[in-house]
């Protein structure tokens, strides 16, 4: 059984060193499920058909080489990682309790202006150390950020209250295993794009 079965049929199975616990999500790369006893860890069981080829993995690992000495509190970490065996997977930071930025959002509306502005100070700051190291994001977009101890209603009357949520960046090398000629999009080469 691989991962093109229904969604949510890793649980209680091993996936390499890790035990699969709830399924927490699907997306263009992968199944998402926490890891069993540990709510720090996800794991993302990779998608058949994604990354096979070379060039395409070795992107994803030369990135998590670059970055592996970077410690940054709003960025996610790849801890452990392996491409070379079926189910092919990824083992992630995790926030417990977080919702992506997306689902805030649709929560109740834009984010207050000066959270917006808070929260994207934070994200850059994330990003810093990676483009440092010459790493990339490829695919930032809201669903690859999450945060927890904040939602409308708090933004809404308390603003800076953004500066004391917890905020992770996550999945940023994991476009390398769709695209491998330009992994950079369109519209992240026009900044004109997002004003």
């Amino acid at each position: 059984m691989f991962a093109e079965d229904e969604p949510g049929s890793w649980t209680g199975r091993d996936v390499g060193p890790f035990r699969l616990g709830p399924f927490l999500e699907n997306d263009r790369y992968g199944e998402v499920y926490l890891v069993e006893g540990d709510t720090s860890t996800v794991i993302k069981v990779i998608h058949p058909g994604i990354g096979t080829q070379r060039a395409q993995t070795g992107n994803f690992e030369a990135d998590l080489e670059a970055a592996a000495g970077i410690q940054h509190p709003d960025l996610a970490r790849c801890n452990k990682y392996d491409l070379d065996n079926e189910p092919r997977f990824a083992a992630w930071d995790h926030l417990d309790g977080a919702v992506t930025l997306e689902d805030l959002i649709a929560e109740g509306g834009p984010l207050p202006e000066t959270a917006a502005y808070l929260a994207i100070s934070r994200i850059a700051g994330a990003l810093a150390p990676l483009h440092a190291q010459r790493v990339f994001h490829r695919n930032l977009n809201p669903a690859s950020i999450t945060i927890s101890g904040v939602n409308q209603q708090i933004l809404r009357t308390d603003p800076e209250a953004m500066l004391r949520a917890s905020i992770r960046v996550r999945y940023w090398a994991e476009a390398h295993l769709v695209r491998t000629k330009d992994p950079i999009a369109a519209h992240q080469k026009n900044p004109k794009g997002f004003f």
